[in-house]
């Protein structure tokens, strides 16, 4: 995984109180939140977020692995 190259700083407050890679989920933990990529079978690949504490911005959402083959549109049903 690539190490992100940006400043420490919060875009919009600009305080430096951020929290790096907390992951992005459902509160009941019923299913996937994520991107969907197709290997063998579909997956889902979770989704994380820099998020600022003082102001409580979303800074990023991003994913670890990002050598997968990603479903750009939604499957016909």
């Amino acid at each position: 995984m690539k190490e992100h190259k940006f400043e420490n700083r919060c875009i919009y407050c600009g305080e430096s109180d951020l929290v790096h890679d907390v992951h992005v989920g459902l509160t009941n933990e019923i299913g996937d939140v994520g991107l969907s990529y197709s290997k063998f079978i579909t997956g889902t690949e979770p989704i994380y977020a820099d998020i600022c504490t003082s102001c409580g911005s979303i800074i990023r959402l991003h994913v670890h692995k990002t050598d997968r083959k990603w479903i750009t549109k939604k499957p016909k049903s």
